[in-house]
């Protein structure tokens, strides 16, 4: 059985989840759910990524859409989606490098 098809029951039963108090939070719409960022440095490139990107990774990696599925909700294939998802990653790990690289200098 796929982990992602776990019964939410028998998931929170045998899992935990940390919390640790944060001043920053981001939250984030996406298909009338709401996502939280607690950190600062990704939200900030998520805000800086095209809309329908950045709603492509929230809804993959934060509320664990399958490609298949978001493609269905965007009336597009599987494969734009990955290729979506992919390009998104590519261009917030480049915003982030040039962030850290902004600290570094300064």
């Amino acid at each position: 059985m796929p982990f992602a098809e776990i019964m939410d029951d028998l998931l929170n039963s045998i899992g935990t989840e940390d919390a640790y108090s944060t001043d920053y939070v981001a939250v984030f719409e996406v298909c009338g759910e709401k996502v939280s960022i607690e950190d600062e440095q990704l939200a900030r490139a998520l805000k800086a990524i095209e809309e329908r990107k950045r709603n492509i990774v929230l809804q993959y990696f934060f509320i664990g859409d399958t490609d298949t599925y978001i493609g269905k909700m965007l009336d597009c294939s599987r494969a734009n989606v990955t290729k979506c998802r992919i390009q998104a990653l590519d261009k917030l790990k480049q915003l982030i490098e040039e962030e850290k690289e902004k600290c570094q200098k300064s």
